[in-house]
């Protein structure tokens, strides 16, 4: 018999490859293409599937190039390549304040244009009974001023919290919430995505956060769920833990077509496309 908490729930970054056949990508139909081969552009891992999404939909197949058009950035190094000037576009959320300094020291101006609200999922252990938090609870919690889940009516269990390193995107909006308050000493901090699911799915009394397209597309646990936030889920417009995802670009990059996907993907027929590709998620694989 397998153990749930050895089921992890993975795909496989390939299926959203544009143009390759069989892909797990929506299709979508529209008049406006892009035929530029010397485009870059670069997506952080959680928004990869909805920017393959919408490359596949408006770029030339003749044109786009596998790996050059398109490729999937940790965040921390989408910024680095985008201070360096060695990529066109970014899609992500905002930077850390490392990142802005960064982008200042560069010495350039950059454009962040919002196409997408992004909601940041919190994401508690299957055997806990908590199914909703409010905001001010999960800032108690990640304070340290809420030690054991039953004094928010769940189980007796000691709270573990678990936190990204900086430089994460889902890390950066996350201490937004925290209002630059500082943390609990005691939380857990973990250098990545998969590993801070995989703690949360270790423990009944842990919690974390996750970019909802991260959890639901690229990767969860059997023995991982996520929560209501002041009585809202995640797929709920009023759910107040949203960030915007940003195409990102230099204001002095010379690409025409940079503006034109700018002025696509804000338009009317864009935002229609945009928040129809964000709903792909895992079309295999079981959710216990």
């Amino acid at each position: 018999m397998i153990n749930k908490k050895d089921i992890v729930i993975k795909t496989d970054v390939r299926r959203f490859i544009p143009f390759r056949e069989g892909n797990a990508l929506k299709k979508f139909r529209t008049d406006f293409q892009v035929k530029d081969k010397t485009l870059r552009m670069r997506a952080t891992s959680a928004f990869y599937p909805l920017v393959a999404t919408i490359v596949e939909s408006i770029y030339d197949k003749e044109s786009y190039r596998n790996g050059f058009t398109l490729y999937k950035e940790a965040t921390g190094d989408g910024y680095s390549l985008l201070c360096r000037n060695d990529i066109d576009i970014l899609f992500s959320t905002e930077p850390s304040e490392s990142q802005r300094k960064s982008l200042i020291e560069s010495g350039r101006e950059y454009e962040f244009v919002p196409i997408l609200m992004e909601p940041l999922a919190i994401i508690l252990n299957k055997e806990n009974s908590v199914n909703d938090l409010t905001t001010n609870n999960i800032l108690d919690l990640y304070l340290g001023k809420i030690k054991n889940w039953k004094e928010l009516g769940g189980p007796d269990l000691i709270v573990r919290t678990y936190q990204l390193t900086d430089g994460n995107g889902s890390h950066t909006c996350f201490t937004k919430l925290l209002r630059k308050t500082p943390l609990d000493i005691n939380h857990k901090e973990v250098p990545t995505m998969p590993g801070i699911i995989d703690d949360v799915a270790d423990y009944p009394g842990a919690i974390c956060y996750a970019f909802w397209s991260y959890f639901t597309k690229m990767y969860s646990h059997a023995c991982a769920k996520m929560i209501k936030v002041n009585g809202y889920t995640a797929f709920d417009s009023g759910y107040p833990l949203q960030h915007p995802i940003y195409m990102i670009f230099g204001k002095d990059n010379p690409n025409m077509e940079i503006q034109r996907i700018r002025e696509f993907l804000t338009s009317d027929e864009g935002q229609v496309l945009v928040k129809e590709a964000n709903q792909i998620q895992r079309d295999y694989g079981e959710d216990l």
